[in-house]
């Protein structure tokens, strides 16, 4: 080892990279081979994802543009919209909304939000407005809030962007035969675990927060 260089590696063969290595050298022939199994083993793949994808059903329904769904977010009421679904459903049966002009990926609105007040923390104005600007009160909401501990000054729990934009629709789902029994709808693990054990925790749900966080639905 060279006493002006303390730290230069061994002259060892791992050390100086010289391990033997072996290398693929394939002939025209057998190459050929492998790209042909290779390929049929890809269309296979395709042709069973194409097959199963063919087999799901998919109904959609826009409700947001009918006269009997439109409402003021200080008048909420219920509307009644018929789906005529022909073909047969095994369940289990998948309930999506599709919603636009959300800006989700917006780095503005994806960081507007106190982490600690959504873990269950009580935070003063002052504390969430770095944060959660411009939706810092329940008058920055912008929103009917029927809560008599609250006034329009008191700190908005949750705060931010993401909790003014909160999706608040519900639905219920029944079949025309009146001899049927309401549709039974699951909202059982439809979240992680870490979610609703550690990430989104209820303060002093009735006299400071305007909303569940914690609510599944």
């Amino acid at each position: 080892m060279d006493p002006e260089k303390p730290n230069k590696p061994s002259s060892s063969a791992f050390k100086q990279q010289k391990i033997k290595s072996w290398n693929i050298k394939l002939s025209p022939k057998a190459l050929g081979i492998f790209y042909i199994v290779a390929g049929l083993i890809f269309l296979m793949i395709g042709i069973i994802i194409i097959v199963e994808s063919n087999d799901v059903i998919e109904h959609k329904m826009r409700y947001d543009n009918k006269d009997a769904c439109k409402v003021h977010w200080k008048h909420p009421r219920s509307c009644t919209l018929k789906l005529h679904v022909s073909e047969k459903m095994e369940s289990p049966i998948f309930l999506y909304y599709e919603i636009s002009n959300m800006y989700q990926n917006h780095r503005q609105y994806n960081k507007n939000r106190d982490i600690e007040q959504l873990m269950g923390d009580s935070k003063s104005k002052s504390d969430i407005k770095p944060y959660c600007y411009p939706v810092s009160t329940i008058r920055d909401l912008g929103l009917y809030i029927d809560n008599p501990h609250l006034s329009p000054e008191s700190v908005a729990s949750p705060c931010g962007l993401i909790a003014k934009s909160k999706f608040n629709d519900t639905y219920s789902i029944s079949d025309n035969d009146p001899k049927r029994d309401q549709v039974r709808i699951s909202f059982h693990d439809i979240t992680w675990s870490f979610d609703r054990n550690e990430k989104f925790k209820n303060k002093d749900r009735k006299t400071k927060m305007w909303t569940d966080i914690e609510d599944r639905k």
